[in-house]
């Protein structure tokens, strides 16, 4: 039970060194030439347990949880409770094609905020079409939160970087440890110049944060004073694009994927993600077999 319970509090990078150590140990001294491979087809899943009246399942266990993949069960090496502080990164798209609705963009991220708990950390970026993401919040504990969220509008955009954005979003998460999101939101315009959208899947895939896309406003190319030509089917086919690139990225980590069609649904979208984040649990395994399908049961709960 002790060694249980020591392996459930390793993380991601802490069984990679592990492993690491164990291999050298094993193997005796090692030459500076030598190539060592660690393959350790670990899995991490983020879950949300909910009861059938749509209440969020708190104060479970290790034990409370079954993960199968392709019908076999797999061990629950790593498991992480709700109670552990999350940092989350709101990734807001701040380009000229969002200026109409920056008001409401700052309300409802501000309205995240307060849904934090008091040792949850927020960061807050924004980007638009130089390829960067702008830090306007570092890493800040909820209970020192002190100013409020403001987005100031911009004139003579050219094509917003998205995926240069998420790319940098991703590698800029990686500093913190535990438990992490970053929550995209946008129109959904698709241009990078250093990133692609099947990078972006790419590098998602192979972090650890969970990435939540809020898509919401007209696609640039659709906003009256647009000069390029876009019939109804062709701006079709891009919005097909566009929402398979948001939901992708969402699937991908854990997390959800929100196409928001009212600017009045913002705040509470926002306040959604929020409470889910405070309610995830975090389970890891090793990989018995290549995953297929993959279903977690709570198998305790009735």
């Amino acid at each position: 039970m002790a060694t249980q319970k020591i392996f459930g509090n390793i993380t991601l990078k802490g069984w990679l060194f592990f492993i690491l150590i164990l291999f050298i140990f094993a193997k005796g001294s090692i030459a500076q030439d030598d190539v060592i491979r660690v393959d350790t087809n670990l899995v991490s899943v983020p879950v949300t347990v909910l009861d059938r009246d749509g209440r969020y399942v708190t104060n479970l266990k290790k034990e409370d949880f079954q993960i199968f993949e392709d019908g076999v069960e797999q061990n629950i090496e790593i498991f992480e409770t709700i109670e552990q502080p999350f940092t989350v990164m709101l990734l807001l798209d701040n380009s000229g094609s969002m200026n109409d609705y920056l008001i409401n963009i700052a309300r409802a991220a501000n309205a995240f905020v307060n849904q934090l708990r008091p040792n949850d950390q927020l960061i807050v970026a924004n980007f638009s079409d130089d390829g960067k993401i702008h830090i306007l919040l570092e890493a800040t504990k909820k209970m020192n939160f002190q100013t409020k969220i403001s987005l100031k509008s911009r004139i003579g955009d050219r094509l917003t970087t998205t995926f240069d954005a998420v790319r940098r979003g991703i590698e800029y998460m990686k500093h913190f440890k535990g438990r992490r999101a970053i929550v995209l939101f946008s129109d959904g315009e698709l241009y990078g110049e250093k990133a692609s959208a099947k990078s972006n899947l790419r590098d998602a895939q192979e972090q650890e944060a969970i990435i939540y896309t809020l898509r919401f406003g007209e696609h640039p190319t659709h906003q009256p004073g647009y000069t390029g030509y876009f019939n109804k089917k062709n701006y079709d086919k891009l919005m097909e694009k566009v929402n398979n690139y948001m939901q992708g990225l969402a699937q991908t980590t854990g997390g959800r994927s929100y196409q928001i069609e009212n600017v009045a649904d913002l705040e509470n979208t926002f306040a959604q993600v929020a409470s889910e984040l405070g309610q995830q649990y975090g389970l890891g395994y090793f990989q018995k077999n290549q995953m297929a399908h993959r279903t977690i049961k709570p198998y305790k709960l009735k």
